[in-house]
């Protein structure tokens, strides 16, 4: 008996300590994921955008799509963000367009092509001057007190009437696509910002799916792990499609949809305290590196014709060390 009360001592003794060293005994980490740069302190970063489209009939006489046409645009921008003022209520953060690269082609043709870094200062094309509007027109974002932004100002510089053109930089300077391409890194649209490992939340947001309307998203983000001052945000999502305010007369739905992706955030020490408050860590609070991938699928009858849609659009932002 004593001898069979020892080994029960023993295996309880052992699965204390495996309990005493698990996950599961210990509360999850918390970290402050808000946007916390100070007045004067600013950051770098690059941001990389592929889309391709292609645009296929069901009509074709073997019974399977045939492809009608492929459109690539790539851009290629190396931007800074400037926080110039901040109250109780939020900030204001000046974003320059440092480098601008774009290419856009339709099939093997390449309708639109500048490197801001490679072109003479001379060159009077239209792209060349949308740049050098571009790089010289500061855009001012106003966040609230949670990183939401409340208003965008500055973007006013005039698209080319070349559509070609305009198409090929419209995301940059467009006050919805500013919105969906900085809101990522300036805010984790949750509630509040100190966040636990395992935590999930849900925001929407929308995307341009012209001419057909657009895409309403559901983005589920969630907090994977904290390790090495760096705090990682598993991305999905889902979508509908709302034609309301399209005007067109069509019958195209949203066949199929995937979005997924991940941000990194500088969650290093700020000292005591700090933004993040009680049992949180503080952090630079800076994103790293956001990835995101999004595919949507449009199918339907539009002009007489079965068409399909299939969009890719890859997007990478990378903070730029000093």
């Amino acid at each position: 008996m004593r001898a069979g009360q020892a080994i029960l001592s023993i295996v309880f003794v052992c699965l204390g300590w495996c309990y005493a060293g698990s996950s599961a005994g210990q509360p999850a980490a918390r970290v402050d994921l808000a946007f916390g740069l100070k007045q004067g302190e600013s950051v770098r970063y690059r941001i990389t955008r592929l889309s391709v489209g292609v645009v296929s009939s069901n009509q074709s006489a073997v019974g399977k799509p045939e492809q009608l046409f492929e459109q690539r645009l790539e851009q290629d921008s190396l931007v800074s963000l400037h926080v110039i003022k901040e109250s109780e209520q939020g900030k204001t953060i000046e974003l320059r367009f440092e480098q601008v690269k774009v290419e856009q082609s339709l099939g093997q043709r390449v309708t639109v092509r500048f490197d801001s870094t490679h072109r003479d200062a001379k060159d009077s094309t239209e792209a060349a001057e949308l740049v050098r509007a571009i790089l010289s027109t500061p855009i001012l974002i106003e966040l609230d007190h949670r990183g939401r932004m409340v208003q965008i100002k500055g973007a006013r510089i005039k698209l080319p009437e070349d559509a070609t053109i305009a198409a090929a930089f419209e995301q940059l300077m467009l006050k919805r696509h500013i919105r969906a391409t900085y809101e990522p890194m300036l805010c984790n649209m949750k509630p509040a910002p100190v966040t636990a490992v395992g935590e999930t939340w849900v925001s929407q947001q929308i995307e341009d799916a012209s001419p057909f309307g657009e895409l309403k998203l559901k983005v589920r983000q969630t907090l994977k792990s904290v390790k090495n001052d760096q705090a990682i945000v598993m991305i999905s999502g889902k979508a509908e499609l709302d034609s309301s305010l399209s005007g067109l007369d069509h019958t195209v739905e949203l066949k199929s949809f995937s979005l997924t992706g991940k941000t990194v955030w500088d969650v290093g020490q700020r000292g005591q305290g700090g933004m993040a408050g009680r049992g949180a860590r503080g952090g630079r609070g800076v994103v790293i590196e956001h990835q995101q991938s999004i595919e949507p699928v449009l199918e339907g009858a539009y002009q007489g014709s079965q068409i399909r849609i299939k969009t890719t659009t890859e997007i990478r932002i990378t903070r730029v060390d000093e």
